[in-house]
C-alpha cells in the first residue's frame, strides 16, 4: 500500500497527514459484544458481523479525509484540543463510514468536538472482496496546530516479538516471562483469555485457537481437534475465543461469541443461538457465591441443573437489559452493571447509593472481586458526559473508597479492561487499554505501570489478566502472553 500524500489545511491546522500501514491478517468477529468495542465510549449499531480489516484491497479512506474531518469538527473545539483519540470505525460494502467506539485522551469531550457526527460524515472505497463490515482502527493526534491520522495495525506481523531483548526497568517490582509464536507452539499472538483450571493448567484463548498449558508443554486445540467454530467463508479460519473461565465443577467455558463451550475432561458441550437463550457473549463471571454468570445484550444467565436462569428488567429494576456484569457477594448482595446504569439487589430491594458521593445509578459497574475480609474491588466507567472511569472499593464496613492512579494523565478517560488481586502481597492489578498494566501496593499506597517499553510486556492492549494459585499474573495481550516470575 503506497503512502497517501501529505494534505494542507488553510485554517488554523497547518498540516495534516494521513498515513497508512498495511494490513495481512484476515481475522472475523462476531458483534456486538463487550470485548469488541475496541473503547470504552461506545456507539451502538445494529450490525450482525465485522471483519478486522479484510477484503482484497482493504478500505480506503479518501486522500482528503483529514481536512474534511477538519471542517466536519465542532470548530470552537479546534481552538483548544489537544491529544490523541483512538477510533473504531466500521465500513460497509458501499463505503458508508459509521463509528463504533472511540478512547479520547484530549480536553475536548468527544460529543463537544462533534466526533461521531464528524467521522460519519465521510465515504470511503469499500473493501473488495469481502461484502460485509470491515473494522478500522486510526489514530487521531491534536498536536499544537498540527493534525494527524494514522491508520493502526491488527496484523500478526506487527504483534512479532523484537528480535533485540527490551531491557526492563530495574525500578519495577515484577519481571514478565513472555509465550508467542516466535518460542513457543502459541499458534496466534493475538490474544483475549487465559484463566486457569483445578488442575493446574493455563488455558489461553487466541484468535486462532485454544491452548492448554501444562507441565511446560503446550496443546493446540482448533477446527481439525475440537468443535470449535471456524468462518463460515473459509474453514480454515476460526472465531476468535472471547473468553475463558472455570465453574464451581472445574469445568472450563469457553466463549467464541455466538458459540459457548463447556469442556469436562474429554467431553465437549456445545451451545449457541439454536439450543440456549445466550445469542452473543464474550465475557464470564465468577462471584463469590461459586456462580459463572453469563452477560449478553439481553440480559445474564447462569447455567444450573441443565436449565439457564435469567437476571433481566422483568425480574430485577434494571434500567437496561445490557448487561455487563452481575456478581453476588459473600453477603448474597446481587450487584449488577448494565451500560445504562447500575443496581445492587438488598433482600430483594435495590440500592443504588445515591445519599453518598458514590452512587452507581448512572455509572457501569464492570469487573468486580472480593477479596478475604468481604471487601468489593470493582472498575467503573460512566457516560461520555460524565466520564468516571475509577478503581473503587466498597469495604466490609460498608465505606466507600476511590482510587485514582497518579502515573497517568486524564486517568478518568481511561479505559479499564480487568482486574486482579494478589491478596498475599496485597497488590491489585488493573489493566488499562493502549496504556498497559498498573499494579497498585494498596498498604504502600504506591504504583507501578508495566508498558511494553519498560518492561516485556508484548503489547499494551489488555483484555484479560488471571492470577493464578501459586500467584503468578498471567496477561492475555494482542502480542501474545505474559506472566509474572
Amino acid at each position: 500500500m503506497n503512502q497517501p500524500k501529505q494534505n494542507r489545511v488553510t485554517k488554523k491546522w497547518a498540516m495534516a497527514a494521513v498515513r497508512a500501514t498495511l494490513f495481512l491478517s484476515l481475522m472475523c468477529i462476531l458483534v456486538p459484544s463487550k470485548a469488541q468495542y475496541l473503547f470504552k465510549e461506545h456507539y451502538e449499531l445494529k450490525v450482525s458481523q465485522f471483519c478486522l480489516d479484510c477484503g482484497n484491497p482493504q478500505a480506503e479512506p479518501p486522500y482528503d479525509m483529514a481536512s474534511r474531518l477538519l471542517t466536519a469538527f465542532d470548530q470552537k473545539s479546534l481552538n483548544k484540543i489537544q491529544g490523541d483519540i483512538y477510533v473504531q470505525i466500521l465500513v460497509d460494502s458501499t463505503g458508508r463510514a459509521q463509528l463504533l467506539s472511540a478512547d479520547n485522551q484530549t480536553n475536548v469531550k468527544s460529543k463537544k468536538l462533534r466526533l461521531q457526527e464528524a467521522v460519519n460524515s465521510i465515504m470511503w472505497k469499500p473493501a473488495v472482496g469481502d461484502g460485509g463490515y470491515q473494522s478500522v482502527q486510526l489514530l487521531l493526534q491534536f498536536e499544537g496546530d498540527r493534525f494527524y491520522i494514522q491508520r493502526l495495525s491488527f496484523s500478526q506481523r506487527d504483534n512479532e516479538p523484537a528480535k533485540e531483548p527490551k531491557k526492563t526497568d530495574r525500578k519495577l517490582s515484577h519481571t514478565f516471562k513472555t509465550y508467542n509464536t516466535a518460542n513457543s507452539d502459541l499458534p496466534w499472538n493475538m490474544s483475549r483469555a487465559v484463566c486457569e483450571d483445578p488442575s493446574g493448567a493455563i488455558w489461553m484463548g487466541t484468535d486462532q485457537g485454544l491452548v492448554c498449558l501444562k507441565d511446560g508443554k503446550m496443546k493446540v486445540y482448533n477446527q481439525k481437534n475440537s468443535p470449535l467454530t471456524t468462518d463460515p467463508r473459509d474453514p480454515n479460519d476460526l472465531h476468535a475465543i472471547m473468553a475463558l473461565a472455570t465453574d464451581s465443577e472445574g469445568r472450563l467455558w469457553v466463549s467464541q461469541g455466538c458459540d459457548l463451550f463447556i469442556i469436562d475432561g474429554d467431553q465437549w458441550t456445545h451451545f449457541d443461538k439454536n439450543n440456549s437463550p445466550i445469542g452473543w457473549c464474550t465475557g464470564f463471571g465468577r462471584d463469590k457465591q461459586g456462580n459463572l454468570w453469563v452477560p449478553t445484550f439481553h440480559g445474564a444467565y447462569r447455567y444450573a441443573d441443565n436449565n439457564w436462569i435469567v437476571v433481566d428488567s422483568i425480574n430485577h429494576p434494571l434500567p437496561w437489559n445490557n448487561i455487563f456484569n452481575v456478581f453476588v457477594d459473600s453477603r448474597n448482595r446481587k450487584w449488577i452493571g448494565t451500560s445504562k446504569g447500575s443496581v445492587v439487589m438488598v433482600d430483594g430491594s435495590p440500592e443504588t447509593f445515591e445519599d453518598t458521593p458514590f452512587g452507581i445509578k448512572d455509572i457501569t459497574l464492570d469487573e468486580m472481586l472480593e477479596d478475604s475480609k468481604g471487601n468489593l474491588w470493582m472498575s467503573v466507567y460512566g457516560s461520555d458526559d460524565k466520564p468516571t472511569n475509577a478503581i473503587r472499593c466498597f469495604d466490609s464496613e460498608g465505606k466507600w473508597h476511590e482510587y485514582e492512579c497518579p502515573l497517568l494523565k486524564n486517568w478518568k478517560e481511561c479505559s479499564v479492561a480487568d482486574i486482579e488481586l494478589d491478596e498475599k502481597r496485597g497488590e491489585l492489578w488493573i489493566s488499562v487499554y493502549h496504556i498497559g498494566l498498573l499494579m497498585y501496593n494498596i498498604a504502600q499506597d504506591k504504583w507501578e505501570l508495566y508498558t511494553p517499553e519498560n518492561s516485556l510486556l508484548p503489547d499494551s492492549y489488555i483484555e484479560d489478566i488471571h492470577l493464578d494459585h501459586e500467584g503468578h499474573l498471567w496477561v492475555a495481550t494482542f502480542g501474545g502472553f505474559a506472566v509474572t516470575e
